[in-house]
């Protein structure tokens, strides 16, 4: 089992290499990746899809792994293993979310989950039923319950716009969405009744609330931009509203093609959809709204991961454990490993302790604090960094910091140091070797003579994260320590955002409290590690 699940941890952190907030640099795959446990999560699950193949000692290992998932990845340690929280409450018989459950069960569902609420504030998920055990289908949706992008283009609605010039297969579900969710006696209507009024994510709060809370944060200016993204798309399509209200009057009214039911409908897919593979023989997938699967909670340590693949036979949309959980607590499935900007941004939600959080520092931040000579030598780095739960610095991040505050002499040293290697590789093969990717060759990347040539530097430093000297160690750690403390003076006080989600009585507020309070201890961890380093 050693060895298979090594594999497996490999193979799940290669299929999520370059998502954000998983680990850049080649992990220890003999034990769980710290602070990644969705590729545990990942590991297990296709473990379990091996089943009557594994023999009889590695199925006993292998549930052992499923069973002490939490406690190997650190879920007891954030208080995220939710055995240890109160049970549910069931929603009363003539809820919307039991019209919901019985809508789906006339449809074919199976479910040893049903909707329930957990703690004091009433939010709702789903709780198991009777204990569910790793390789238990917790839910088995039927695909003719599924809303993709198909079920709006061939609807009659769907036939209409389709005859518009240039409108995309996103754009024509969203419309198909304002529409058919204000109409009761649609197909889905169980559904839509169940989806709330109001999601409370970045993109629809109230400006206002919106920059007093993310005021001196990233988050700010990325959920500025997506708002105005999605305006603009409003306004391409308002000529295609406006003459739908006009054709069909009796259906649609000025209301429905209103912008607050279209930004409704965006967030609803945003927040909502997850992708779906209908033919196992075709590795793309489309987004759908499932409902009822939609009541499951996220969670960074869930019971259930990649749940998109359609059962060709059954027709079944399923979600197996990967491991247990105990009859009246709370299901989670997993919406990818997403940090606390993502959450708030589309799902109007942070998780506490979240281990995919990250603050980020761009090169704007290194280029705004250096000489004209260190911003050219910047142009050849990444645009973006990220500061995870580990508290190190990036070694990306570091090698940019060297190379912004390298001087003329060190500029040579590494000139020197790449020629030696060039010659050490040459004496190895006669073949010509490139720098990570194709970068050029090692001497062209270290033509370093002049000044032009700094770009040139900077890609020859990308692969180089070793120090260069003691000197240029310091000025590059103090460079990163000054840019880290302007960002954390850049926040709210602590304690005030706390205080102003509690007097506004939670939601989006305390939701952002939470987020404003992970990026200050991103950004502690980064300082007291740079200041560390210096010594």
């Amino acid at each position: 089992m050693e060895g298979l699940i090594q594999k497996a941890r490999e193979a799940a952190w290669h299929a999520n290499k370059g998502v954000p907030a998983v680990p850049e640099d080649t992990p220890d795959f003999t034990k769980p990746i710290p602070s990644d446990p969705q590729n545990e999560a990942a590991a297990l699950s296709a473990l379990l899809k091996k089943g009557a193949s594994l023999d009889p000692r590695s199925r006993q290992e292998l549930e052992v792994l499923c069973n002490t998932y939490c406690e190997r990845t650190g879920a007891q340690r954030h208080d995220a293993d939710d055995e240890a929280g109160p049970s549910g409450r069931a929603f009363p018989d003539d809820s919307k979310e039991a019209d919901l459950h019985s809508w789906c069960t006339a449809q074919g569902l199976e479910a040893r989950v049903f909707p329930a609420t957990f703690g004091d504030g009433g939010l709702r998920g789903v709780q198991a039923k009777s204990d569910l055990r790793p390789g238990d289908v917790a839910v088995s949706l039927p695909t003719s319950c599924l809303i993709s992008y198909k079920t709006a283009r061939d609807s009659d609605l769907g036939n209409a716009l389709q005859r518009i010039p240039g409108i995309s297969e996103e754009a024509l579900a969203v419309v198909w969405t304002m529409i058919d969710h204000t109409d009761p006696e649609s197909p889905y209507a169980a559904y839509w009744r169940s989806l709330p009024a109001c999601f409370g994510t970045a993109l629809s709060t109230p400006t206002e609330i919106l920059e007093r809370c993310l005021k001196g944060t990233a988050l700010l200016e990325e959920a500025q931009q997506a708002r105005q993204h999605i305006r603009e798309q409003y306004e391409a399509l308002s000529p295609v509203l406006e003459t739908l209200v006009r054709a069909y009057p009796q259906f649609i009214s000025q209301e429905c093609v209103a912008w607050e039911n279209y930004l409704w409908a965006v967030e609803a897919w945003y927040a909502y959809a997850i992708q779906v593979q209908f033919h196992p023989s075709k590795q793309e997938t489309c987004p759908c709204l499932a409902p009822f699967i939609g009541l499951i909670n996220h969670s960074p340590w869930p019971h259930a991961v990649h749940f998109s693949a359609v059962d060709p036979k059954a027709h079944m949309l399923n979600v197996r454990c990967f491991r247990p959980c105990q009859a009246g607590k709370q299901f989670f499935i997993s919406y990818g490993p997403l940090p606390n900007a993502k959450l708030l941004l589309f799902y109007g939600f942070c998780v506490p302790g979240n281990p995919y959080d990250v603050a980020c520092i761009n090169t704007k931040d290194l280029a705004a604090e250096v000489c004209a000579e260190g911003r050219k030598t910047l142009q050849g780095f990444e645009d973006e960094y990220r500061l995870s739960s580990k508290g190190s610095i990036p070694t990306h991040l570091m090698a940019a910091a060297r190379a912004a505050t390298m001087s003329p002499e060190e500029l040579r040293v590494v000139q020197q140091q790449q020629q030696q290697q060039q010659q050490q590789q040459q004496g190895k093969t006669s073949k010509k070797r490139t720098l990570h990717k194709g970068g050029g060759t090692v001497a062209a990347a270290a033509s370093l003579a002049s000044g032009s040539d700094k770009k040139e530097a900077g890609q020859c430093l990308k692969q180089m994260m070793a120090p260069v000297g003691e000197a240029n160690e310091k000025a590059a750690l103090q460079l990163l320590s000054g840019i880290i403390g302007k960002k954390l003076s850049a926040l709210p006080p602590a304690g005030s955002e706390q205080e102003a989600s509690e007097n506004a009585g939670g939601g989006f507020l305390a939701a952002a409290a939470q987020y404003i309070e992970g990026q200050r201890q991103l950004l502690q961890r980064a300082l007291a590690e740079c200041q560390r380093l210096i010594g």
